[in-house]
């Protein structure tokens, strides 16, 4: 049972969990300029609790990464995890002054029901600095 042991002013259903990863702590210094254009972090997102998407239905499942703050000086793309047996609805890019959790469509094809346990990956974050 996941325990809650904080409460952030993001949003009036938003609760955060021990389990949750915040942007600000995979960040925690600055870069030199000279080697921002050559660096690229690829975040794995994870399922926060079990999901079941049965056969035909598209569904939005929450992840345990949020962002805390505001990245004005990154650019983060949404990219679908290779082995996810389901449709990717969420590709793109997040506006640099989006915070909250992020929440990944997913759609599921086949014919059959699946089952995503939580802390699977589903999807990645690709973060890049800008640059000129």
């Amino acid at each position: 049972m996941l325990k809650i042991f904080e409460k952030k002013k993001m949003n009036s259903a938003e609760y955060i969990t021990q389990d949750d990863v915040f942007i600000s702590s995979c960040f925690p210094r600055e870069l030199t300029s000279s080697v921002h254009p050559l660096v690229e972090y690829r975040i794995k997102l994870c399922a926060k609790s079990d999901t079941i998407i049965h056969a035909g239905e598209m569904i939005n499942i929450e992840t345990s990464f949020l962002i805390d703050r505001k990245m004005n000086k990154l650019c983060i793309y949404m990219k679908p995890y290779e082995y996810l047996p389901l449709h990717f609805e969420s590709g793109g890019f997040i506006h640099p002054r989006f915070t909250g959790r992020i929440i990944i469509g997913m759609c599921n094809y086949t014919t059959q029901d699946i089952k995503i346990p939580a802390g699977s990956p589903i999807a990645y974050a690709l973060c890049q600095p800008y640059t000129m």
